[in-house]
């Protein structure tokens, strides 16, 4: 990766350098006796403390390497503080220790099962593991919101025997330490342990400023409270020659003055072009030279960096082997901020800007907001917010956009329509409807005032299409709308809207169930091709395209569509995401086809599930479910099923006269359900005929397998065609029928 380049997420959905502790700068003093005490404790918790600059991450990376144990490392941020990105994190330092393929398999995709699947899978994989292990996770006071608290308590009782977790930050986490305290399962240093002994400073001091006598290293000590970085700052800041006594007095106590006092020695003995690059690059937490070079509006940061790293003086800290991401120490990224809007505060959102613009390009969504929310400017966040939402939505990091969103006020709102924008599109992804018209009421007002566009990070973002793209997506208006809406976000091209290729299929389904005069399998098979790249889409484009080959009595194309969909729906995580009923239903259908009855009772009850939890959600993919569900309960002989499935169809198409081709099912589906009025379920002898006679074997074959007569298989195929009602729209029937069996 080219030191311009930006960190992009791996198959894991992790930035890699993050998984690394900081690189060592030139030799430092190795903390000989707090490393005694933590190879002393056999606590699986083990809690580091303190204030920035008293050594926290250098005496964890010391630990590190001198411990036999292989170790995982965690660098945490603000976007940590979601539980998915939590987890993928953690899992993959962890997985670099003990392979985790079912972990990795369980993370993908917006909605992961945490609970159900992500969380057993880690517990089996670790448990697997041929050796405890080190588990550091530093700077753990970015981990605030409850639910990544929550995650993090649980993950503390997976690890194997023998292995320690080290929570490494400024602050304790609010997580129920108290009680592993008192069980004797925590081990903890804090301010006062990490300070500086008299014997460690002048250790330090020797290197730093070696014309200090020992009387000299004792004020120092004194002033700096044993304070880590107040020494080595202080020593910076000293320097040597023949008034070093005299500027030793100058130096103030350990508070907040001796921090000005600092601040002011250290950046003035720096040349104009260092300090200038130090002041602009402070708004950035971690950097590239080219993230640098963006910032500052001049080339050549790379050299400045390599420099500032080689020092080996606090200023920067190389974040990986290559040198290709840095940050500055803490501390000192406070002193250069605090400098920066002292002198020219003015310059600070620009940088920011600028920041969040790079960010954003090189798709580092977290970071990107959170610069672009920093700049105070609505707007611009808004456009920042606006780049990086599909990304996020199709990452499963809704928790980080649910944080992104909470920067907003329901005033910026109805203000900003990029941000309405986001909030809706965000509550489609929940499958809520009524908050999804809201959004577009809200933008509707803003288009009725005259606005038709709103600024984008890449150009001005067309409000009209932002309208259609959320009346479609919402389809709370009927067939004719959202065929309407979707047809608008189409032609306007892909550059126009995150959701252009959903617009695709959202016609096409809007057209199927109007009844419109047009072949199914051509326009789902168009809507299949625009969504490639957006898992979910696709994966309901491909189920839609299965249906239609189902309608055309292609039942080996509609089997051959789902396969594809649900291989890509496990790949990407998709099982649970509650957009993907269309998905469920028609693999219940497609399975019962195919004799496969578990299966579609399993696809079924998803359905169930996911039309029981969105009862707000897209009234025509609501219908749809409804029917498919009953078509295959008919297909598997369960009739009462139908009938519930029937009947909540045709109550949701009350409201949209102009669904007819969805109107017309239903009738043709309840006059299936008269047909086969008295004539009973199917017998459990009965399902199990059904079952075979989807699997093409002969007469004979069949009889063998079920240990019946050939007579007694023609009998029950015969009962069983008169209790489905549905002849021609049953694939064990019409395969029964292509054996023969029905007509000898």
């Amino acid at each position: 990766m080219s030191a311009g380049s930006g960190a992009p997420l791996d198959r894991w959905g992790v930035q890699p350098f993050k998984l690394r502790p900081p690189r060592a700068g030139r030799a430092g003093l190795a903390r000989a006796a707090l490393l005694e005490r933590l190879a002393a404790s056999p606590a699986p918790v083990v809690l580091v403390v303190g204030p920035a600059g008293y050594g926290k991450t250098t005496l964890a990376r010391q630990w590190v390497e001198v411990d036999p144990r292989p170790a995982a490392w965690v660098a945490l941020d603000e976007g940590d503080d979601d539980p998915v990105v939590l987890l993928r994190h953690v899992a993959r330092a962890l997985h670099e220790i003990t392979p985790l393929p079912a972990v990795e398999a369980s993370l993908v995709g917006p909605r992961p099962r945490v609970d159900a699947v992500v969380l057993p899978a880690l517990a089996t994989g670790l448990a697997a593991a041929r050796s405890p292990v080190l588990l550091v996770l530093d700077d753990v006071h970015r981990v605030r919101e409850s639910d990544a608290l929550s995650l993090l308590d649980r993950l503390l009782g997976l690890m194997p025997d023998g292995s320690q977790v080290v929570l490494v930050g400024r602050s304790a986490p609010g997580l129920r330490l108290a009680r592993r305290r008192l069980a004797g399962e925590l081990f903890e240093l804090n301010q006062a342990d990490l300070a500086f002994t008299a014997d460690e400073a002048r250790a330090v001091l020797r290197v730093e400023v070696p014309d200090l006598s020992a009387r000299d290293v004792e004020v120092l000590v004194h002033r700096t409270e044993g304070w880590p970085a107040g020494l080595h700052l202080a020593a910076l800041a000293l320097g040597t020659g023949a008034e070093l006594r005299e500027r030793l007095d100058e130096v103030p106590l350990a508070d907040r003055h001796l921090v000005e006092y600092l601040q002011d020695e250290l950046l003035a003995h720096l040349d104009q072009r260092t300090r200038t690059f130090l002041l602009k690059t402070s708004v950035l937490e971690q950097f590239t030279a080219g993230l640098c070079d963006a910032v500052t509006g001049q080339p050549g940061s790379q050299g400045v960096l390599d420099r500032l790293a080689a020092a080996g003086n606090l200023f920067v800290t190389a974040l990986d082997e290559p040198g290709t991401w840095f940050r500055y120490h803490h501390l000192f990224a406070e002193l250069l901020l605090g400098e920066l809007r002292r002198v020219a505060a003015e310059d600070e959102a620009e940088l920011r800007r600028r920041a969040g613009r790079w960010l954003s390009e090189h798709g580092l969504s977290e970071a990107a907001v959170q610069q672009a929310t920093a700049t105070g400017d609505i707007d611009f966040a808004a456009a920042v917010l606006h780049a990086q939402l599909p990304g996020a939505m199709g990452r499963g990091n809704t928790a980080s956009v649910d944080r992104w969103l909470a920067a907003f006020s329901s005033d910026d709102a109805h203000r900003q329509p990029l941000v309405a924008f986001a909030q809706a599109s965000r509550e489609f992804s929940h499958q809520r409807g009524r908050s999804v018209a809201h959004g577009v009421s809200v933008l509707e007002q803003v288009v009725d005032s005259g606005q038709r566009t709103a600024s984008g990070l890449t150009g001005p973002v067309d409000l009209v299409v932002a309208v259609a793209a959320l009346r479609m997506l919402g389809g709370f208006d009927g067939v004719a709308d959202t065929e309407k809406a979707a047809r608008t976000v189409r032609d306007a091209g892909p550059a126009a809207s995150p959701w252009w290729g959903l617009s695709w299929l959202l016609e096409a389904s809007a057209r199927f169930a109007s009844g419109a005069s047009v072949d199914p399998v051509a326009e789902f098979t168009g809507a299949e091709m625009a969504t490639r790249g957006l898992p979910s889409g696709h994966v309901n484009a491909l189920a839609n395209l299965a249906l239609s080959h189902v309608l055309a009595g292609d039942d080996h194309a509609a089997a051959v569509r789902m396969r594809e969909a649900c291989a890509e729906a496990r790949a990407e995580g998709l099982l649970d995401y509650r957009p993907m009923l269309p998905f469920h239903v028609v693999r219940s259908l497609v399975a019962a086809r195919a004799g496969a009855l578990d299966e579609s009772r399993s696809a079924g009850a998803l359905a169930d599930q996911t039309l029981a939890a969105v009862p707000d959600g897209v009234p025509r993919g609501i219908v749809l479910g409804h029917l498919v569900l009953a078509e295959a309960a008919l297909v598997r002989g369960e009739r009462s099923v139908a009938q519930r499935h029937v009947r909540l169809a045709s109550q949701r198409l009350q409201q949209d006269a102009l669904a007819t081709r969805f109107t017309e099912w239903a009738e043709r589906l309840k006059a299936a359900l008269v047909e086969a009025e008295g004539v009973g379920e199917l017998t459990p002898a009965e399902r199990r005929v059904l079952a075979e006679l989807a699997t093409h074997r002969s007469l004979e074959e069949i009889g063998q397998q079920l240990y019946l007569s050939r007579n007694t298989v023609k009998t029950h195929t015969i009962s069983i065609y008169r209790k489905l009602g549905v002849s021609g729209r049953s694939a064990a029937v019409g395969r029964a029928r292509a054996l023969g069996l029905l007509e000898r």
